[in-house]
């Protein structure tokens, strides 16, 4: 069986825009540099620079998210590693935006990408001054310092709160994300998501 891709972004800078903002990463495949992508923060789709863009083009077949032909498709013509990241997001589970379903596309699988890193980035911040913890699938703190007393006490006063401020901060954030998941397919439904159930 094959292993799916792991894939992540760097060098995340964001910025606020008339159309809320926008942001500039690296997209990373394994370990590898793959793309650099952005986003004029103008709400129009996010703007892919494939490192392999020579590479001779790979014919997909896509289907066409305009509400007025469903089941309809077209062919795509994509780099080798822009073959792959859609590939990828085929097996992930669709959106749910707007009443529609919607199948990802690297352009969902991006954004969700930076709200993530943007939410472990708030929530790493947190574990130093707050005591942190885990409430059906939201984070929670508690505006106390994490000391040992102050830990015990949460848990003792809020019971319904897992408390993870005293595990180490990278599998404490872990369990974070994997229970704000458990809501979010995939996160918001992701600005990229809002930008195609639009489409008439």
């Amino acid at each position: 069986m094959p292993v799916a891709p792991i894939y992540t972004i760097k060098n995340l800078k964001t910025f606020r825009s008339n159309d809320g903002g926008g942001f500039n990463a690296s997209l990373y495949r394994d370990g590898t540099k793959v793309a650099d992508v952005d986003d004029e923060g103008n709400g129009g789709s996010l703007m892919f620079h494939w490192l392999d863009h020579k590479a001779p083009r790979v014919a997909l077949t896509r289907p066409s998210h305009v509400r007025t032909a469903p089941g309809a498709t077209y062919t795509r013509h994509a780099t080798p590693e822009e073959a792959r990241l859609l590939a990828y997001a085929d097996t992930l589970p669709p959106i749910k935006a707007h009443g529609l379903v919607i199948p990802e596309d690297e352009e969902t699988v991006v954004s969700s990408l930076v709200a993530d890193h943007e939410f472990m980035a708030k929530a790493r911040r947190a574990f130093k001054t707050k005591v942190v913890g885990i409430q059906g699938d939201a984070m929670v703190t508690v505006n106390r310092p994490p000391t040992p007393e102050n830990i015990a006490r949460v848990r003792a006063q809020h019971p319904a709160i897992t408390v993870v401020s005293d595990l180490p901060v990278d599998d404490a954030l872990a369990m974070i994300l994997a229970a704000s998941k458990t809501q979010r397919i995939p996160v918001d439904p992701a600005p990229a998501a809002k930008r195609r159930a639009a489409r008439p």
